[in-house]
């Protein structure tokens, strides 16, 4: 039993720590227009560095979301009226999850992770915060109330298990297994939602707390698990940068809604929306390029924890393009540990930034004591943190950059022979990191001998260019076809010709 208890509190341990990327809840209005809906501009109501996530609505013009307070996750609450926000609780010995509002009382349900492991439902006082264990004997990690006295909820274990607890008799229900985190309340009914992952489509279905009788409404987007419902019974899923719609009753297709263009919105997740359909609140990810940025900066502060918060557990470090120099998070802290000790005399100065979908590439001028060097970063940002790094480490002078610059212009006149010209008899192209896609000038000759041939209205354009010993990397925008788009090229030059291409594309 005991076993079986450790292994439980390892498993939350690991599931929350996973989830605590950093990211932001935002706010838009919403207006039904026809068969669709109307947004206006998203504002960020947590403005908060670290985990500000799980919002829901406690009545019409009040949201409460899990919000970082000096390092404890905490509930908090933004009243939309007045566009103020405050932490309902300031808890020293745990950290609450999942707010939501208790039908029929002026309660907050919400899951505390206390830092002993212990993992329980609890209510809370909305005006006072004080608490009381609703359930003791369920390790929940989401939940939604069905009544005043029932709800569903997301159990972990083994497999994730959807329990149907009534609070009146003290009694649990298990009704499925292997299922997503989004529960909702399902509008005009007394039904609940899931999502139900058992297969490889997964599916929205409905579950029904007096009978626990469950049936499949419609396919989630795929690998998609965080919904909402509308009053007149629409579904919100998101995807990346894009929020999607659809109406069992009207349809089975998903609809692009709306797809946001602020670098801030980024892997939208965690939707809800209030009981009157007016307002909508969802979580999303800072940009790639905050999170490198606070990187940069606690090196320069030599600040550790700050530092390593930008990583993940498993972060990996290269030397470009694959040669594995550090793994893990531990490993990592004990390389930046001992370096930030020895070296007071600490700064990096970005000279040239680029950035490409969750890849952000720098070119740094390191101050390191009495050394002062240049290198080249590039960083993979997934979930809000940094997930590997591959380092350019310049051995020789930089190079001549002619045979790009060759190349370019080449492309541009679509001159097959002057292109290739710019390239080794051996050339290997890649798609980053490093997965081969082509190897030799021929095969580079019936690649572009056909672009060239077949394609109208190409042309390429160097926004940034960063050269680094033997290497030269361009931000690229192209047009192609009618179409544009962006890129990154890695090019490494030897004997003035270039010997491989690494492509990077969002």
């Amino acid at each position: 039993m005991m076993k079986n208890y450790l292994t439980t509190i390892l498993l939350l341990s690991t599931f929350f720590l996973q989830a605590q990327a950093d990211t932001e809840v935002h706010l838009l209005y919403l207006e039904k227009e026809g068969n669709s809906f109307k947004f206006s501009k998203s504002i960020n109501i947590s403005n908060n560095e670290g985990y500000d996530n799980q919002p829901s609505f406690y009545d019409n013009n009040t949201v409460l979301f899990s919000s970082n307070l000096d390092g404890q996750t905490e509930i908090g609450k933004y009243t939309i009226l007045d566009g103020k926000f405050c932490h309902i609780t300031n808890t020293d010995f745990g950290s609450e999850y999942s707010p939501t509002k208790i039908p029929g009382q002026e309660k907050i349900s919400a899951i505390r992770l206390d830092k002993d492991g212990k993992q329980l439902l609890y209510s809370y006082d909305f005006t006072t915060g004080n608490s009381k264990a609703l359930i003791n004997d369920l390790v929940i990690g989401y939940h939604t109330w069905a009544t005043e006295t029932k709800l569903a909820s997301f159990v972990l274990g083994k497999e994730s298990s959807l329990v149907v607890s009534n609070l009146a008799t003290n009694k649990n229900k298990t009704v499925d297994t292997n299922i997503g985190r989004s529960l909702h309340k399902i509008p005009n009914s007394a039904l609940v939602s899931y999502i139900s992952k058992k297969n490889r489509k997964w599916e929205i279905r409905s579950l029904d707390v007096e009978t626990g009788k469950t049936r499949s409404i419609i396919n989630t987007i795929p690998n998609v698990e965080d919904m909402c419902w509308t009053p007149d019974g629409t579904i919100f899923m998101a995807k990346d940068k894009t929020i999607y719609q659809l109406n069992p009753n009207e349809g089975l297709n998903w609809k692009v809604l709306k797809s946001f263009d602020s670098p801030e919105i980024n892997n939208i997740s965690r939707l809800a929306i209030n009981q009157v359909g007016t307002y909508m609140a969802f979580v999303a990810e800072v940009s790639p390029e905050r999170i490198v940025q606070k990187q940069l900066d606690t090196y320069n502060n030599r600040d550790i924890d700050g530092f390593m918060s930008t990583f993940f557990e498993d972060i990996r470090l290269y030397s470009f393009p694959d040669s594995l120099t550090t793994e893990g998070a531990e490993a990592t802290r004990k390389r930046y540990q001992e370096f930030f000790e020895k070296t007071p005399n600490l700064h990096s100065e970005i000279k040239n930034r680029i950035v490409i979908g969750n890849v952000v590439i720098d070119e740094e001028f390191i101050t390191a004591n009495d050394r002062r060097y240049s290198i080249v970063a590039i960083y993979e940002v997934e979930n809000g943190k940094i997930i590997r790094a591959r380092f350019i480490r310049p051995k020789e002078e930089n190079v001549d950059p002619a045979p790009v610059l060759q190349q370019n212009e080449a492309y541009n006149k679509q001159d097959l022979i002057k292109f290739l010209n710019a390239y080794d008899e051996n050339v290997i192209l890649y798609n980053y990191p490093n997965l081969k896609t082509s190897t030799g000038k021929n095969t580079l000759s019936n690649l572009y001998g056909n672009i060239f041939k077949n394609v109208k209205g190409i042309k390429v354009k160097i926004d940034k260019r960063i050269i680094i010993g033997d290497i030269i990397i361009d931000e690229e925008h192209h047009d192609f076809n009618g179409g544009n788009y962006s890129a990154v090229s890695v090019y490494k030059i030897k004997n003035g010709k270039i010997i491989s291409v690494t492509n990077i594309q969002e």
